[in-house]
C-alpha cells in the first residue's frame, strides 16, 4: 500500500464502515483536513450497539462517523437537521465535514470537545455549584430548539411527515406489541386512557424527539455552557410537549430504576427538580399547559422510552438487557410510572401554567 494511503484499525473495530473509510480519508486529504502522510484509526463508540457511531482519529484531529445500517436509522433526517441548524446559529450542533455519495449512507462530523453526562457516575462528578445552572441551561437549550424558525431554516419541509399524537401513540403501541409487551392488562388500560384523552396543544415546532442529558455536550470548566445538541434521528415537526415528556423520564422518571446506561439527575443533590425545569420552560417559551395535560405527556414519555428500549421499533424481546440489567426490570417500572403519571401521581405539576 502506498505511503499516505494506509488505514490503521484497532482489532476491536467494527467492520461495517470499512468500505467508506478509504473514501473518507481521500476526501479529508483533498479538503486539507488531513495530511497525506497521516493514518486514520477507527473505533466503535458507545452508540455502536445501534450500529451507528464510530470515532475516527488522524493527524491530531478527531471526527465522528455516523453510518446508516437500514432504512429505519434516521440518518437522513439527522444530517439534514444538523446542516440546517449549523447555518442558523441558534442551536449548537456538530460541524458536518462530509456526507456519503451514491449508495454510501453516512456523514462525518467534527467531534465536539466537552463532557457528555450519561450515567449517575457522570452526574455525580459535576461540581455541586454548577448543577443548578446546568439544569436550567438544559431546558433553555430545548426552548431554543422549539423556537427555531422552520421557514428560515428550511425545516418546514418536515411538516410533510409530521405525525399527529394519535399516529405517534399508535406507532409506540406497535413497537411494544412487536416486543411482546402489550399483552399486559395494565398497559392496555394505559393506552386506552391515553387514546381517550389526547390533548390539543395547537403548537407545531421543531421537535428533537430524544432530548436528554446524554444527547448534550457540555463545557463545565468554570461555568456551564452547551457546546452541542446531538442525535437528531427522531427529529420532526410536532407538539413541543412530547419532548418535555421524554425529558422528564430521564431527568426524574427513572429514579430508583436500576440500570447502568441512564443517569437520573433527580437522584443527586443540587440539580433542579423537573417541576422547576417545566416552570422555566413555560416562562422562556411562553407556552402554557395545564397540569392535567402535562400528566398525559409524562405518561406518553414513559411509553416512548419503553418502546425505544425494546428496540427502537424493531422486533425485539423483553428478556434482553439494559446495561446488564434485565429489560423487564426496566420496562415494568416504566409502565407502572406511566400509569401513575396519567393519574397525576408522578410528580406535582402545579407550577405548569
Amino acid at each position: 500500500m502506498e505511503r499516505g494511503a494506509s488505514v490503521r484499525r484497532p482489532v476491536a473495530s467494527a467492520v461495517r464502515p470499512d468500505a467508506d473509510l478509504q473514501e473518507i480519508r481521500r476526501r479529508l486529504v483533498e479538503s486539507g483536513d488531513l495530511d497525506e502522510s497521516a493514518a486514520l484509526s477507527l473505533r466503535s463508540t458507545i452508540d455502536s450497539r445501534l450500529g451507528r457511531g464510530y470515532s475516527i482519529d488522524g493527524g491530531g484531529q478527531h471526527w465522528v462517523l455516523h453510518r446508516a445500517d437500514d432504512d429505519h436509522d434516521g440518518i437522513e433526517t439527522e444530517l439534514s437537521v444538523q446542516v440546517a441548524l449549523g447555518g442558523a446559529a441558534v442551536v449548537p450542533v456538530p460541524d458536518i465535514v462530509q456526507r456519503g455519495t451514491g449508495a454510501s449512507r453516512y456523514y462525518l462530523a467534527r467531534r465536539v470537545a466537552g463532557t457528555v453526562l450519561r450515567t449517575d457516575i457522570d452526574l455525580d462528578a459535576v461540581p455541586v455549584p454548577l448543577r443548578n445552572a446546568l439544569g436550567y441551561q438544559f431546558v433553555d437549550s430545548l426552548t431554543s430548539v422549539h423556537g427555531v424558525d422552520l421557514t428560515g431554516t428550511g425545516l418546514d419541509r418536515l411538516r410533510a411527515d409530521e405525525p399527529s399524537l394519535e399516529v405517534h401513540l399508535a406507532q409506540v403501541h406497535e413497537s411494544l406489541e412487536r416486543a411482546g409487551i402489550t399483552a399486559r392488562p395494565d398497559l392496555r388500560e394505559l393506552f386506552d386512557s391515553l387514546a381517550a384523552t389526547i390533548p390539543r396543544s395547537g403548537r407545531s415546532v421543531l421537535r428533537h424527539g430524544d432530548y436528554q442529558l446524554r444527547n448534550v455536550v457540555w463545557q463545565l470548566a468554570d461555568a456551564v455552557r452547551v457546546s452541542a445538541v446531538l442525535d437528531w434521528r427522531y427529529a420532526t415537526v410536532g407538539d413541543p410537549f412530547v419532548d418535555l415528556g421524554v425529558a422528564q423520564v430521564f431527568w426524574s422518571g427513572l429514579h430508583g430504576v436500576r440500570n447502568r446506561l441512564f443517569g437520573c439527575p433527580s437522584a443527586h443533590r443540587g440539580y433542579p427538580s423537573f417541576e422547576q425545569l417545566v416552570e422555566r420552560y413555560s416562562e422562556r417559551s411562553g407556552f402554557r399547559i395545564s397540569s392535567t395535560e402535562m400528566s398525559w405527556y409524562y405518561a406518553f414519555g414513559f411509553l416512548v422510552v419503553a418502546a425505544r428500549i425494546c428496540g427502537s421499533g424493531r422486533p425485539s424481546s423483553p428478556t434482553g438487557t439494559v446495561g446488564h440489567v434485565g429489560m423487564e426490570a426496566v420496562i415494568t417500572p416504566l409502565v407502572t410510572r406511566g400509569i401513575a403519571a396519567i393519574e397525576g401521581n408522578i410528580l406535582s405539576t402545579a407550577s405548569c401554567r
